[in-house]
């Protein structure tokens, strides 16, 4: 304040500080705020001020669910009341703003003002997680599908499963990952497992096939279905099944045995397609009638040879010697012949019979010449020689032991 007025001299002065809004002196009495004064004096007074506190500016950025996705600022209110402020808006990697609040600029009052930005994530694609067979063709279970909206960039996880039946053979290497903006598939490859075979048989009483097998190969089948069924087969109709006909592939293997029994009434007449020799290893009983094998004789030198063509061994076309020679007198003869019981069917038989008194020599003419044994019989001779030595031994020893 200054004064130059002659008259005021000598007179006294007092000052006082102003009030100014938002501002508070710091020095409310100057060492000069009062004096006298003094002609050709000039006094400065001077009267120091201080910008009041504000309260501070937080400022806030949330996503559309109320998570912060980013540092807040806070913009500090200190000797700034009543100065203007601006609000950083921020561009967020992910996100778009959706919501600019009304305060992000303004003015510093007295009180702390929050101002808070707003944004939404981005959508993304879907993460699909499938469980699949090998093939591809099967779904072993429900598909998954992560939804991608407004998760672009988040991180998501999937669940490895167990199957039974089913091992593991391929691990996504997706399996764990991030959003992105396009759809993304996770596919676990799972194989079944290995499973025994199942073998459907076709046999006769006697234990021999009579129809080709049927094979279910179990690879990779554990757990499957699996059928088998009866075949027709001509002259003869199925008697009994053994074993599950149809069922689940398991781990061990199945059999199933269908047994079939001859029908008697059917005649079958083997062609060249399905005709099957006979051997001694198959033939259990030639009186089975449930056999199916067709038996032919087979000669042999024991029954047919070129030695007994004639009565001298010598020569001649072969012919087969009778396992049995009747010599026929007349019909009384003919019906006091018994029949002999074959012990040894090797043994050929030969029953002459006596004539009767009142038989006359017209008996030549129906007798038939039987050879004499020849050289070449000479193996089963010997062999009549030994079983009459062993069987003589026998008696001799029976006799021992009873005495």
């Amino acid at each position: 304040m200054n004064s130059s007025r002659e008259s005021k001299s000598g007179l006294p002065y007092t000052t006082s500080p102003l009030s100014i809004t938002n501002f508070t002196v710091v020095n409310p009495t100057p060492a000069n705020n009062t004096g006298t004064f003094t002609p050709g004096v000039n006094y400065v007074i001077t009267y120091e001020y201080k910008r009041d506190d504000a309260g501070d500016i937080t400022v806030n950025y949330y996503d559309t669910h109320g998570n912060r996705i980013e540092t807040t600022e806070v913009l500090p209110g200190a000797n700034k009341l009543g100065l203007p402020y601006t609000t950083p808006q921020k561009n967020i990697r992910y996100y778009d703003l959706v919501a600019v609040p009304n305060n992000a600029n303004g003015v510093y009052g007295t009180s702390d003002i929050t101002v808070d930005y707003i944004y939404k994530r981005q959508d993304a694609g879907n993460v699909i997680i499938r469980y699949l067979d090998e093939d591809g063709n099967t779904e072993l279970a429900n598909t998954v599908v992560l939804n991608g909206s407004e998760q672009i960039g988040m991180p998501y996880t999937s669940e490895v499963k167990s199957f039974d039946y089913y091992d593991l053979v391929s691990m996504p290497a997706n399996a764990n990952g991030v959003f992105d903006p396009g759809t993304q598939r996770v596919d676990y490859i799972y194989r079944r497992k290995n499973a025994g075979n199942v073998i459907a048989r076709y046999i006769n009483s006697a234990g021999f096939p009579i129809e080709s097998e049927e094979f279910f190969d179990g690879t990779r089948k554990l757990g499957l279905p699996y059928e088998t069924s009866e075949k027709y087969i001509p002259g003869y109709h199925l008697d009994l099944v053994s074993g599950i006909t149809s069922g689940i592939f398991g781990e061990n293997p199945v059999e199933v045995t269908y047994i079939y029994v001859k029908d008697p009434s059917v005649v079958i007449t083997p062609g060249p397609e399905n005709i099957r020799l006979a051997t001694p290893s198959t033939i259990v009983d030639p009186r089975d009638w449930s056999s199916d094998f067709t038996i032919r004789p087979i000669a042999t030198s024991s029954i047919a040879t070129r030695s007994n063509s004639s009565r001298g061994g010598r020569g001649g076309d072969s012919t087969v010697r009778p396992a049995k020679a009747t010599v026929v007198n007349n019909n009384d003869v003919k019906s006091q012949i018994d029949k002999p019981e074959l012990n040894n069917p090797e043994i050929p038989l030969i029953i002459i019979d006596k004539p009767k008194a009142d038989v006359v020599d017209n008996t030549k003419s129906t007798r038939k010449a039987l050879s004499v044994p020849k050289t070449s019989d000479s193996r089963n001779t010997f062999g009549y020689f030994i079983l009459l030595i062993v069987s003589c031994g026998s008696i001799v020893l029976l006799r021992r032991k009873e005495k």
